[in-house]
């Protein structure tokens, strides 16, 4: 070999050499840049989430300067029929001629003061209501009201009753609908003297055609209820009813939404179908009922 083509091919190989080498200096720096720039995100995140929560403390401080009351409480009760609100405050300073009133879903009442500062009123409010209560107290004298409104309370917690569905098919082709519903001695639903009435609503899901109602009566649970839940779920209040009539043919689409009545009057419902059918199929589970809230 002549020593030109030596020395061309030693240098074809020093410069592949450089080339890799080039190569993977140029993907270290890659993977240093690329970390870089991760680290400088998460730089960013932490300066914005700093900035956030600072803004957060200032604003809360903010109102708890402006605030009239040095400290504030307010609870939401069932009671015999009734949503009873409670709300203590104790305000940083009353005037002599100063009345204060608690108001809440249109009715108001005047609060007692007690001997350590703090006002006391309780409202006994009309069903139905509203979904988010906000209760308020006025300061009210000659020269003219102060107000403030307390934190917003969900009326749902005192006025939701729990339950379940299940769907018993039979091979001599009967179909039985039960529901349990769960008791809560401080709730809307105690025991079945609470209970007015149960109904299912069936429709057509196909054409959303109201196929009729049934009427759920009081009964023992399921025999097909496992022995674990039966033991978990003692003091369940169970309803049944058949509804073999709207289950007929090969080609059924139906949908069953449950209305439950209170002793007291209030009506209450599950926005989702209690129980579906199908040809060979079908779904049930848990039950959520809540009033239908005003707008």
């Amino acid at each position: 070999m002549k020593r030109s083509q030596i020395l061309a091919a030693a240098g074809a190989v020093a410069a592949l050499i450089l080339l890799v080498l080039s190569l993977r200096q140029v993907s270290a720096l890659r993977v240093e840049v690329n970390g870089l720039r991760d680290r400088l995100l998460q730089m960013e995140q932490s300066l914005t989430d700093g900035i956030s929560g600072i803004d957060n403390d200032i604003r809360r401080e903010l109102e708890r300067e402006s605030s009239l009351f040095s400290a504030s409480d307010t609870t939401l009760d069932y009671r015999d029929g009734a949503l009873v609100l409670t709300a203590s405050v104790l305000p940083k300073e009353v005037g002599a001629d100063e009345i204060l009133t608690l108001s809440a879903g249109g009715v108001s009442v005047p609060m007692t003061a007690g001997a350590d500062g703090t006002y006391t009123g309780t409202l006994t409010l009309t069903l139905p209501l509203v979904q988010e209560l906000s209760p308020a107290v006025s300061f009210t004298s000659p020269a003219g009201t102060r107000q403030e409104t307390l934190d917003s309370l969900w009326t749902g917690d005192s006025l939701t009753v729990d339950g379940k569905s299940i769907c018993d098919s039979k091979e001599d082709g009967s179909t039985t609908v039960y529901m349990g519903l769960s008791p809560d001695p401080s709730g809307l639903v105690e025991g079945r003297a609470d209970v007015e009435s149960l109904t299912l609503l069936v429709t057509d899901r196909d054409t959303g055609e109201s196929l009729g109602t049934v009427e759920l009566e009081a009964s023992n649970p399921p025999a097909s209820y496992p022995d674990h839940a039966r033991a978990v779920d003692t003091n369940a209040l169970w309803y049944t009813a058949d509804v073999s009539e709207y289950v007929q043919g090969e080609d059924y689409d139906l949908e069953f939404r449950a209305v439950l009545t209170t002793a007291g009057g209030l009506e209450l419902t599950d926005p989702n179908p209690v129980v579906t059918l199908q040809q060979n199929s079908g779904s049930s589970g848990d039950v959520d009922f809540s009033p239908a809230w005003e707008e």
